[in-house]
Protein backbone atom coordinates (compact mmCIF):
# COMPACT_ATOMS: atom_id res chain seq x y z
CA UNK A 1 0.00 0.00 0.00
CA UNK A 2 1.36 3.30 -0.98
CA UNK A 3 2.33 5.91 1.82
CA UNK A 4 -0.27 8.43 0.51
CA UNK A 5 -3.73 5.40 0.35
CA UNK A 6 -2.31 3.89 4.16
CA UNK A 7 -2.30 7.43 5.20
CA UNK A 8 -6.11 7.76 4.16
CA UNK A 9 -7.03 4.25 5.00
CA UNK A 10 -5.90 5.55 8.51
CA UNK A 11 -7.51 8.48 8.67
CA UNK A 12 -10.42 6.82 7.35
CA UNK A 13 -10.56 4.60 10.36
CA UNK A 14 -9.90 7.41 12.78
CA UNK A 15 -13.33 9.18 10.98
CA UNK A 16 -15.32 6.00 11.30
CA UNK A 17 -14.30 5.79 15.16
CA UNK A 18 -15.40 9.01 15.84
CA UNK A 19 -18.70 8.74 14.17
CA UNK A 20 -19.50 5.28 16.13
CA UNK A 21 -18.39 6.48 19.29
CA UNK A 22 -20.23 10.12 18.53
CA UNK A 23 -23.12 7.73 17.48
CA UNK A 24 -23.29 5.92 20.62
CA UNK A 25 -21.99 2.51 19.46
CA UNK A 26 -18.53 3.16 21.82
CA UNK A 27 -17.42 -0.85 21.05
CA UNK A 28 -17.72 -0.07 17.47
CA UNK A 29 -15.51 2.85 18.31
CA UNK A 30 -12.96 1.66 19.93
CA UNK A 31 -12.69 -1.48 17.96
CA UNK A 32 -11.96 0.78 14.85
CA UNK A 33 -9.50 3.15 16.65
CA UNK A 34 -7.71 0.07 18.04
CA UNK A 35 -7.53 -1.32 14.02
CA UNK A 36 -5.94 1.74 13.35
CA UNK A 37 -3.14 1.93 16.31
CA UNK A 38 -2.44 -1.52 14.56
CA UNK A 39 -2.03 -1.12 11.39
CA UNK A 40 0.13 2.17 12.25
CA UNK A 41 0.98 2.72 16.20
CA UNK A 42 3.40 5.54 15.17
CA UNK A 43 1.06 7.68 13.43
CA UNK A 44 0.82 11.15 14.45
CA UNK A 45 -3.54 10.87 14.47
CA UNK A 46 -3.73 7.91 15.85
CA UNK A 47 -1.62 8.71 18.84
CA UNK A 48 -3.23 11.61 19.37
CA UNK A 49 -6.64 10.23 19.44
CA UNK A 50 -5.70 7.30 21.59
CA UNK A 51 -4.65 10.27 23.66
CA UNK A 52 -7.66 11.39 23.58
CA UNK A 53 -9.42 8.77 24.69
CA UNK A 54 -7.05 8.37 27.53
CA UNK A 55 -8.05 12.09 28.40
CA UNK A 56 -12.28 11.17 28.28
CA UNK A 57 -11.34 8.31 30.79
CA UNK A 58 -9.35 10.32 33.58
CA UNK A 59 -6.09 9.08 32.00
CA UNK A 60 -3.74 11.63 31.79
CA UNK A 61 -0.34 10.14 32.55
CA UNK A 62 -0.99 7.63 29.68
CA UNK A 63 -2.66 10.65 27.61
CA UNK A 64 0.54 12.55 27.84
CA UNK A 65 2.91 9.91 27.08
CA UNK A 66 0.65 9.25 23.77
CA UNK A 67 0.58 13.07 22.82
CA UNK A 68 4.36 13.19 23.96
CA UNK A 69 5.13 10.63 20.71
CA UNK A 70 2.80 12.17 18.52
CA UNK A 71 4.42 15.40 18.60
CA UNK A 72 8.23 13.92 18.55
CA UNK A 73 6.41 11.64 15.13
CA UNK A 74 5.02 15.44 14.22
CA UNK A 75 6.08 18.29 16.07
CA UNK A 76 4.72 20.97 13.17
CA UNK A 77 1.31 20.68 14.36
CA UNK A 78 -0.18 22.79 16.34
CA UNK A 79 -3.08 20.98 18.21
CA UNK A 80 -0.93 18.29 19.19
CA UNK A 81 1.07 20.29 21.36
CA UNK A 82 -2.20 21.99 22.72
CA UNK A 83 -3.58 18.60 23.65
CA UNK A 84 -0.17 17.69 25.24
CA UNK A 85 -0.27 20.75 27.26
CA UNK A 86 -3.91 19.78 28.18
CA UNK A 87 -2.66 16.47 29.72
CA UNK A 88 0.19 18.41 31.86
CA UNK A 89 -2.71 20.51 32.92
CA UNK A 90 -4.64 17.56 34.47
CA UNK A 91 -0.99 16.34 35.87
CA UNK A 92 -0.29 19.59 37.58
CA UNK A 93 3.14 20.27 35.80
CA UNK A 94 2.57 24.04 34.72
CA UNK A 95 5.86 24.95 33.61
CA UNK A 96 5.89 21.95 31.29
CA UNK A 97 2.23 22.67 30.14
CA UNK A 98 3.84 26.88 29.66
CA UNK A 99 6.10 25.12 27.26
CA UNK A 100 3.75 23.17 25.43
CA UNK A 101 1.37 26.27 24.92
CA UNK A 102 4.26 28.48 23.39
CA UNK A 103 5.16 25.20 21.09
CA UNK A 104 1.57 25.33 19.83
CA UNK A 105 1.19 29.39 19.57
CA UNK A 106 4.44 29.11 17.64
CA UNK A 107 3.47 26.31 15.54
CA UNK A 108 0.19 28.06 14.52
CA UNK A 109 1.70 31.08 13.63
CA UNK A 110 3.63 29.31 10.73
CA UNK A 111 0.53 27.45 9.96
CA UNK A 112 -1.74 29.91 8.75
CA UNK A 113 -4.47 26.59 7.94
CA UNK A 114 -5.31 25.74 11.65
CA UNK A 115 -5.45 29.72 12.86
CA UNK A 116 -8.12 31.07 14.33
CA UNK A 117 -8.83 34.18 16.65
CA UNK A 118 -10.59 31.98 19.30
CA UNK A 119 -7.97 29.22 19.04
CA UNK A 120 -5.12 32.00 19.89
CA UNK A 121 -7.23 34.02 22.36
CA UNK A 122 -7.55 30.56 24.41
CA UNK A 123 -4.12 29.31 23.54
CA UNK A 124 -3.43 32.70 25.16
CA UNK A 125 -5.57 32.53 27.98
CA UNK A 126 -4.68 29.22 29.17
CA UNK A 127 -0.75 30.17 28.70
CA UNK A 128 -1.46 33.09 30.98
CA UNK A 129 -2.82 30.73 33.44
CA UNK A 130 -0.18 28.54 33.28
CA UNK A 131 2.42 31.25 33.68
CA UNK A 132 0.29 32.38 36.80
CA UNK A 133 0.23 28.49 38.45
CA UNK A 134 4.13 28.41 38.03
CA UNK A 135 5.41 31.37 39.56
CA UNK A 136 3.20 30.61 42.73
Amino acid sequence: MAATSEHTAILRLIQASKAASAAGRTREGETLLARAAQLAPTHPVVLNELGLHMMQRGDAGNARELFARATAADPNHPSLWSNLALSLHALDRPQEEMAAIERALAERGKSPRESTLTEMDALWDAAKAAEKEANK
